[in-house]
């Protein structure tokens, strides 16, 4: 999985928790005008195991902070932050916008980003700040809203990305379910984009005469993932 892959990754799981799943002002009573949550979960699958982590802040008004960690024995660690406010248009649907940072060893990203939640499905753009011309997306599809008897949390995920001058995309299906105890476990099946190298033949020319060499080349190719995680939610 690229490394673009897995910011949408994280964004998804922040997010989720603000507009496609029930927001904080809908799982808690405010008191003082301010709401905490936060949980912590361990994650095994074929990126190895990894300890996830993340608290959220949310007053009254619809202002947010919030902040999501992870911690891969191989890939490292990485930090997704974001701070912004949510705007209920109607029953049914939700307006948010703000700005996020994600972090990790070697790599610095800025956006800003704009959502919207309408029933079923919730949508992004986040917009890089270095380059205010790339842009990419997410959507979230609410598989509970049609099956509401199902005793468990179905998301259909969709990310639109370009990565190596590529405009491609990963689909992720996650199952999940948060019991009486908070605890919260699931697994997330993904066909998503990954970076590789082939050699290709190069011809070149040198003193006249002409060559031909075999050089990498990177490559965008697809894979099949799995991740199942199990976690408690403090809230």
């Amino acid at each position: 999985m690229i490394k673009a892959g897995r910011i949408i990754n994280l964004a998804f799981l922040l997010f989720s928790f603000c507009f496609s799943q029930s927001s904080l002002t809908k799982n808690q009573k405010i008191t003082n005008n301010l709401g905490f949550s936060s949980g912590v979960y361990a994650n095994y699958g074929s990126s190895n195991f990894e300890v996830d982590g993340f608290v959220r802040l949310e007053n009254k008004t619809g202002m947010f902070i919030e902040s999501f960690s992870a911690l891969n024995y191989l890939d490292g660690y990485a930090i997704f932050s974001s701070i912004g406010f949510l705007k209920k248009l109607s029953p049914s649907s939700l307006f948010g916008a703000g700005f996020s940072n994600y972090f990790e060893q070697g790599n610095n990203l800025n956006e800003l980003f704009i959502g919207s939640s309408v029933r079923s499905l919730t949508t992004f753009i986040f917009f890089e700040l270095s380059n205010f011309q790339k842009i990419n997306a997410m959507g979230i599809f609410d598989v509970n809203h049609y099956l509401p008897k199902i005793s468990y949390d179905i998301f259909l995920i969709g990310t639109l990305s370009q990565e190596l001058n590529q405009l491609g995309g990963d689909l992720f299906i996650n199952f999940s379910k948060l019991t009486k105890n908070r605890i919260l476990y699931g697994c997330i099946l993904s066909l998503e984009r990954f970076e590789s190298n082939r050699l290709e033949k190069k011809a070149f020319q040198k003193n006249g005469v002409e060559y031909e060499k075999f050089l990498p080349s990177s490559i965008i190719q697809y894979g099949f993932y799995n991740n199942f995680y199990i976690g408690f939610n403090f809230f």
